[in-house]
């Protein structure tokens, strides 16, 4: 079948707040191979209208290699169209009852983002090292979330080469975070959405050497 490009959200019902990540979607669903451009429609490939169960009986034989990831797309995938329609809230899927256990394990042990982390890890470290003697690198983090790329660097914030401001748009990540890093010297924490101006949120111009968005 072929939709529209221009008419696809709005016949799809998509949540306005969800447009933009809708049409990320399709471009990724596009370099996947599940939709083909067709001058101003998409069109959807053979074997792609099953509901995504042959996706997920493909993804099921890598549990074993990628739980986290597995576990997240089996458990949000089958409700993504409800996600994006707004019809149902994503976070009790993601976080259940409040429980970050498997995004930690997502962002901190999986292969991908583990090797992120470690690269994050390097330049900070290379950055350090071209600080004057005493000096310390202000960094702010964006999205800390569960907070895996601060654990990455939590050495750097105990020797006093950072100055590391950990945010995040959801409190619940603040929460945890300051319940896991404790009383840290050099870290603070605060929240911060990226789609609203930093000066209205506390956060001066100039006032960080380092902005990490990992």
């Amino acid at each position: 079948s072929r939709w529209p490009r221009q008419t696809l959200a709005t016949d799809a019902q998509i949540a306005q707040r969800n447009r933009r990540l809708f049409q990320r979607l399709l471009v990724l669903a596009t370099e996947a191979g599940l939709l083909r451009p067709m001058g101003d429609a998409l069109e959807v490939l053979d074997g792609v209208g099953d509901g995504g169960a042959a996706a997920l009986a493909r993804l099921e034989r890598l549990r074993q290699e990628l739980p986290a990831e597995v576990e997240l797309l089996s458990r949000c995938g089958p409700r993504l169209a409800r996600f994006l329609r707004g019809e149902e809230d994503p976070m009790p899927w993601l976080y259940p009852d409040g429980d970050l256990s498997l995004t930690k394990a997502l962002y901190t042990s999986s292969p991908h983002n583990a090797r992120m982390n470690a690269l994050v890890e390097r330049a900070v470290a290379s950055l350090g090292e071209q600080l004057p003697a005493g000096g310390v690198l202000r960094v702010l983090e964006v999205g800390g979330g569960a907070g895996a790329t601060a654990r990455a660097l939590e050495p750097h914030i105990a020797a006093g080469r950072l100055s590391y401001h950990f945010t995040d748009v959801s409190p619940l990540f603040l929460d945890r975070a300051r319940a896991d890093f404790g009383a840290l010297a050099g870290l603070s924490f605060g929240v911060f959405d990226l789609e609203r101006p930093a000066a209205e949120q506390g956060l001066a111009g100039g006032g960080y050497d380092l902005i990490v968005a990992s």
